[in-house]
């Protein structure tokens, strides 16, 4: 991936020096106007706020990175020059408030790109921009198999994948990007996504299996998806696809997605996600490791480590009384096509209760049949969303070991029935 960085001072008048060169490298990167354009509206009003807000002493950094399928801006300004409390979806401005009026651009901001990530580091404040280039996506619909014969197994080319998404389109319950096939090879072009197909001697598939190619320590996994009467492919995909992740550093393989045929006695059972189970196998031996943990969740950890078999040392989260900010964030992404969302703690806050209750009203409210919010229990300050979200209904559905800087916890929250 190509990077444009710069620095600016932390002054209005650069505010739309920064915006012309976040729309001239959306344009360097050959991506379609809007995203260019999106990314650039909202670093300025970014920009321009905190020059507002803050002392002007501190400049903003700035860097601009193609993701061939998507385009990133990551701004990095003093954090107390700024107030992030405008990124969570629920919140409202009011036109009779100055306050909220000078707010009104950052609010749209947040809602104009794709997803967004915050954190706190150093006394510096990092933002993470995302907006995604459009794609065509297939329509479902009946599948008949394309060949006959025997089949071997070989590596996914980009020659493959518009017919293995034609597969995958034909399965309920997919991830929708995975029913683009110019993002997939997009995504298999620059190294975010590898796999294996069960070719036959004409070239046609059989079927195949995908997983995410970069250097995270657990690794998630699409599939097997497979055409009709080829369920003999299923397992040798799935052990093709764990050998060559055992061959890296990858510590575990996770599949929230599993295809037809999928083979359980493979993996250990994690919970349940949306409608579907969650799978998960070890590639490495877990030497153990400290989690922080609410009194609330405690039970359903022990028993899950138990039932795991995996040491973990647990740690109550305890509010020191040290000093936090006034508003927590949390990012929200949104899956329109199945129903539902995830969403992640970005910072702290004295309101965290409030926050999750506004998110799960706003989410209901806009028709979601389920959330999940993630965890990390590796750090511990994200325990303190745990008794809001436990209040507002959510409840302990899975982890995912080493899935974060240490376990990911998934509290899901359904709506009740006929919502």
């Amino acid at each position: 991936m190509s990077d444009v960085l710069m620095t600016v001072p932390a002054e209005e008048a650069f505010a739309s020096v920064a915006a012309q060169a976040v729309q001239g490298a959306g344009e360097a990167f050959g991506m379609p106007g809007p995203i260019g354009l999106a990314l650039a509206l909202a670093s300025e009003e970014i920009i321009a706020f905190a020059a507002r807000c803050g002392n002007k002493r501190h400049p903003v950094s700035l860097v601009c990175r193609d993701g061939r399928y998507r385009m990133v801006v990551e701004l990095s300004i003093a954090a107390a020059d700024f107030e992030p409390r405008f990124f969570n979806l629920p919140r409202q401005v009011s036109i009779d408030n100055e306050d909220d009026v000078k707010e009104l651009g950052l609010l749209l901001t947040a809602r104009a790109v794709d997803s967004f990530s915050l954190s706190v580091e150093g006394g510096e404040l990092r933002m993470v921009l995302d907006k995604l280039r459009p794609y065509t996506t297939l329509p479902s619909g009946p599948l008949a198999a394309s060949g006959t014969g025997a089949w071997s197994l070989q590596p996914v080319t980009t020659d493959h994948l518009a017919r293995l998404c034609r597969i995958i389109s034909c399965i309920s319950g997919t991830p929708s990007f995975l029913l683009q096939p110019g993002r997939v090879i997009d995504m298999v072009e620059i190294g975010e996504l590898a796999g294996c197909v069960a070719e036959r001697s004409d070239g046609s598939i059989a079927g195949g299996i995908l997983w995410a190619a970069g250097g995270d320590r657990v690794i998630e996994v699409h599939g097997p998806y497979l055409e009709p009467g080829a369920n003999a492919a299923a397992e040798p995909l799935v052990e093709a696809c764990l050998m060559a992740l055992a061959r890296s550093t990858t510590v575990g393989v996770i599949c929230r997605n599993a295809g037809m045929d999928f083979p359980e006695h493979l993996f250990e059972p994690l919970g349940i996600h949306q409608n579907e189970r969650v799978f998960y196998r070890e590639l490495q031996e877990d030497m153990g490791a400290l989690i922080w943990v609410d009194p609330g969740i405690e039970p359903f950890l022990a028993e899950t480590y138990h039932r795991l078999g995996y040491a973990r040392q647990m740690t109550r989260f305890v509010d020191n009384g040290q000093r936090i900010p006034s508003h927590s964030v949390i990012a929200v992404e949104t899956l329109g096509d199945q129903g539902g969302a995830v969403l992640r703690p970005c910072l702290p806050g004295a309101d965290v209760t409030n926050n999750v209750t506004s998110h799960r009203d706003h989410l209901a409210k806009a028709g979601l049949r389920w959330m999940v919010f993630e965890v990390d229990l590796g750090v511990g300050w994200q325990l303190s969303f745990v008794p809001g979200l436990l209040g507002s209904g959510f409840e302990p559905a899975y982890i995912i070991p080493n899935g974060g800087r240490g376990d990911l916890l998934m509290l899901r929250w359904l709506a009740p029935n006929g919502q």
